[in-house]
Order: structure tokens, then sequence, then C-alpha cells
């Protein structure tokens, strides 16, 4: 079996991810405590921001998706 070594970036990546998505979650009655909000509530602050990452990655990838075919086209110009 090759190694890849793309897949430590992959690993890396994943777990960033992991960290971010779930570290809120142990802190929220600290984070609803300093906020002054009820625990449900202060969970629903983490939901609608992490929804809000989820939403500007999708536009960051559309975005760099439609410039790459651009990029293939003779019309383009850096």
């Amino acid at each position: 079996m090759r190694f890849n070594p793309a897949l430590p970036a992959l690993a890396a990546g994943a777990f960033g991810i992991g960290v971010t998505e779930f570290a809120p979650m142990g802190m929220l009655p600290s984070i609803a405590a300093d906020l002054g909000f009820s625990i449900p509530v202060a969970g629903l602050l983490v939901g609608a921001a992490m929804a809000g990452a989820a939403l500007a990655m999708l536009f960051a990838f559309r975005d760099r998706s439609s410039r790459s075919s651009e990029r293939g086209s003779k019309r383009y110009r850096p």
C-alpha cells in the first residue's frame, strides 16, 4: 500500500473541523451563563454559527468553481 501525502492534511482538517464543531457543546453552560441565555438557546446560537459557516463554504466553493471554468475559456484574462 502506497503512502498518500494528502492523507495527513485531510486527517488534520477533519480533526480541526471536529474540534470546532464539538468543543462549544462542552462549553454550553459557560456560554449560556456568560450571555445570560438558557442552555437550549445557547445551543441554538452555536448551531446558527455552524450553519453560517456551512453556507459560507457553499458560496466559497461555488465562486471557485465558476472561476475555474472561466480559466479554460479564451476570454479569461487575469
